[in-house]
């Protein structure tokens, strides 16, 4: 009981004093005007990726992370997400060495917290992520990162900073791939070589990839439209890597997930479904598989 109240002090002192951090050290004088409605068109990715895509070419991305469509759907301002997340970086394997190697770029961030000014809760989710890979796959070399649904560009940008011989192709709209190549073309200039951005499954000449990555953005494609992708994990990729929602809109995202598992056993993959905690948000799973043979797996439901 007393361990709990002493958590919820700790936690609601931790959020006044990096809001007061923050307020100090972030201009949000910055005012945008959006040529849609905020509140009516949030289910209209299309219309909501114009938006974000204004904000990465103004200024060349100055004023990115003000930005109310970036905040709401890619960047957190959340610090007790970003606390729980250091926390737990922290706890892992090569994650001191990681979080020193890769913190927020010259376009700023949403939130910052004020132990470690450089990292954003949001550069912390990706750092979780990649780390989450490399203990789904101990002693296996993954340098060829499929990115689908890259968000700004923060997740691939965690990955050419931490693995030298990385390659990422990111797979996303027109809209956001132009956001994808600013910002990394802008922070991260000698990387961009290392990455390829694709809006077209059919013009992606690699052969295979490591690996199949999708946080979120696999699961709130519509269920009809995920065949083709579904025929380019079984044929292009060798891991698979998908974090989802149980539930999204009217989508039962863990019945079509297991359906998707079955059919990878049968295709010869060893793989499983569990529940991914690391940001301490509920009805979170992750699908996780490698192709092994021809013969299918028994996989458990953790």
């Amino acid at each position: 009981m007393f361990k709990k109240i002493f958590k919820k002090i700790f936690s609601i002192l931790n959020q006044t004093l990096d809001d007061r951090y923050n307020r100090k050290r972030i201009d949000r004088s910055f005012k945008n005007s959006h040529s849609i409605d905020l509140n009516n068109n949030l289910d209209d990715w299309h219309a909501v990726a114009k938006e974000i895509k204004k904000a990465a070419l103004l200024n060349n991305g100055k004023f990115f992370f003000l930005d109310k469509f970036v905040i709401r759907h890619l960047a957190s301002e959340d610090s007790n997400l970003g606390w729980r997340l250091l926390k737990l970086i922290s706890s892992k394997t090569n994650g001191g060495e990681i979080i020193r190697q890769f913190h927020t770029p010259p376009w700023g961030a949403p939130y910052l917290l004020r132990r470690y000014p450089f990292l954003s809760p949001t550069a912390l989710t990706h750092i979780v992520n990649l780390l989450s890979i490399k203990e789904a796959f101990p002693e296996e070399e993954i340098n060829s990162f499929f990115d689908f649904g890259g968000g700004y560009g923060g997740f691939a940008s965690c990955v050419l900073t931490t693995i030298k011989e990385a390659y990422v192709s990111i797979f996303d709209i027109e809209e956001m791939l132009i956001v994808q190549n600013q910002y990394i073309s802008s922070c991260y200039p000698k990387y961009i070589n290392q990455v390829s951005f694709y809006d077209n499954l059919e013009k992606i000449s690699n052969s295979e990839f490591d690996i199949f990555n999708a946080s979120f953005s696999f699961s709130e494609v519509p269920i009809e439209d995920r065949k083709t992708i579904e025929k380019f994990i079984y044929e292009r990729c060798k891991r698979i890597f998908i974090i989802f929602q149980e539930e999204w809109k009217d989508n039962n995202n863990i019945d079509y997930m297991k359906s998707l598992l079955h059919s990878l056993i049968e295709k010869g993959w060893h793989a499983e479904i569990r529940p991914y905690e690391e940001y301490g948000w509920k009805s979170i799973n992750v699908l996780v598989g490698k192709k092994i043979t021809n013969r299918p797996h028994r996989s458990l439901y953790v």
